[in-house]
């Protein structure tokens, strides 16, 4: 009888490690589902925001291409208003004071730019910069 009763607590013993691992499983397969969740809301919300981005920078273009500047200064600004760090407001608006000649402004947008998008410094900031700084000696 003490043999069956040490084989009986012994099987428990197992059960009872079998239940915490299928649990720990459950745990981690709940995690891995999860963090799967969570990165496609991220891309998905991503995505949507380039077409939105897309369709925000083609109006952009769009009236400063057609020289209506104080439309297009009015949008970038209430943008700006609501959306500080949007790059490409921010650089457009840059865009519009340049076209404008007003480079101490153009100038002072494309310093906040930098920070918000310091890989455009190169391609896109210093080209502005260095134009801005031929044709206007002085400083702002």
């Amino acid at each position: 009888m003490d043999n069956y009763t040490s084989d009986i607590a012994l099987a428990s013993s197992n059960l009872a490690a079998i239940k915490y691992c299928v649990v720990w499983i459950l745990v981690l397969l709940g995690v891995i589902v999860l963090s799967n969740l969570v990165r496609s809301y991220f891309f998905i919300k991503s995505e949507l925001s380039g077409i939105n981005t897309n369709k925000f920078t083609n109006k952009i273009s769009e009236l400063i291409d057609k020289n209506e500047l104080d439309k297009a200064k009015d949008i970038l600004t209430k943008k700006i208003s609501t959306h500080p760090n949007h790059a490409y407001a921010n650089y457009y608006l840059a865009k519009v004071y340049l076209l404008e000649n007003n480079h101490c402004k153009c100038a002072s947008v494309l310093e906040k730019l930098v920070m918000i998008q310091p890989d455009w410094k190169d391609s896109y900031v210093d080209p502005i910069l260095n134009y801005i700084n031929d044709k206007n000696k002085e400083n702002c």
